[in-house]
């Protein structure tokens, strides 16, 4: 390496990374991710804690050792009450404090991207945003709904990378794309405890591109969330459990469901995404009719939906 490209470097690291704003730009940077992993925890214990709460009122047991439990019918018919209300609870928080959190929060941050309006990005990507969406769907995990907490954990993630971008300058493609980036990967990969998940889900799905001058920045906040998850969880837990199989002689019939289960299962995930769109335009029109009977209706839809199941369907 030749002396003026060595000087230069220097020079570099001295502004970037040695001087008081490069120190505290790392340090924050740092908390941010940190403050990722630990959302992501907090949603694991909240839908654990959410399960056991409504397994409670279904009367199926006890709030704590030796506690009392819930008899008969009131195990049938409390959990459609309950849900019913938290509908309307949930609705109505959202719409008097907390507007923009609706949906899942991933077109939300893939929206941040593609807008060059800063006052819209900050909006979409606020404190109150971020608080938001963290009591809702708490409230949502308590109450029995069909809900995910990985969208969330992806918007949460990007809001708390982009608030950082308030107390601190960082330089204009972080800003602009590199920390929402990271945040909803870093997010999507703790919620799963998926490194390599959240690094190709952030280029794949919200970037939908390859983005050199970002990619050292999402990893590293995927990795100091995901190594947050694995001190607090340890290094075995999997999002979606473990499946033991002693048998390891399959048959062709065995190997051949595996392609009609999978193809049947395309089929009816295309036709999910198909209701859920135009079930969710006929909600908005009906929502703006009137905001108190929609939610009510909704909330029993999915009491009535819990009944049918025998409880089933809840969570």
């Amino acid at each position: 390496m030749k002396g003026p490209e060595r000087t230069r470097i220097a020079r570099l690291w001295k502004r970037e990374v040695l001087s008081s704003r490069g120190l505290q730009r790392h340090a924050l940077f740092l908390l941010a991710a940190l403050a990722i992993g630990v959302v992501a925890w907090y949603f694991q214990i909240a839908e654990r804690k959410g399960d056991h709460w409504f397994s409670f009122l279904k009367g199926e047991t006890a709030l704590w050792d030796g506690g009392w439990s819930i008899p008969e019918p009131l195990g049938t018919f409390l959990p459609m009450i309950w849900v019913t209300l938290s509908m309307l609870l949930i609705v109505t928080l959202r719409d008097r404090y907390f507007r923009g959190t609706e949906g899942t929060g991933i077109p939300q941050t893939i929206a941040t991207l593609k807008t060059t309006d800063v006052a819209i990005r900050d909006r979409m990507l606020s404190g109150r945003i971020l608080i938001g969406k963290i009591l809702l769907l708490t409230i949502g995990l308590f109450s029995g709904m069909t809900l995910g907490r990985e969208g969330p954990s992806v918007h949460v993630g990007a809001a708390l990378m982009h608030m950082i971008t308030k107390w601190v300058r960082f330089p204009r493609h972080l800003v602009r794309r590199g920390l929402i980036l990271g945040g909803g990967g870093a997010g999507i990969a703790a919620a799963f405890n998926a490194p390599l998940a959240g690094l190709v889900f952030s280029f794949e799905e919200i970037a939908r591109s390859f983005e050199k001058n970002n990619v050292g920045t999402v990893i590293r906040s995927v990795i100091v969330s995901c190594v947050f998850i694995v001190l607090v969880l340890g290094k075995d837990y999997l999002f979606y459990g473990r499946i033991e199989s002693t048998d390891g002689n399959w048959t062709v019939g065995q190997w051949a469901s595996i392609f009609f289960i999978g193809t049947v299962g395309g089929f009816l995930g295309g036709l999910f995404a198909q209701c859920t769109i135009k079930g969710s335009a006929i909600a908005s029109s009906y929502m703006k009719r009137n905001r108190w009977l929609t939610p009510l209706a909704l909330g029993a839809g999915l009491g009535v939906i819990g009944y049918l199941s025998d409880g089933d369907s809840y969570g």
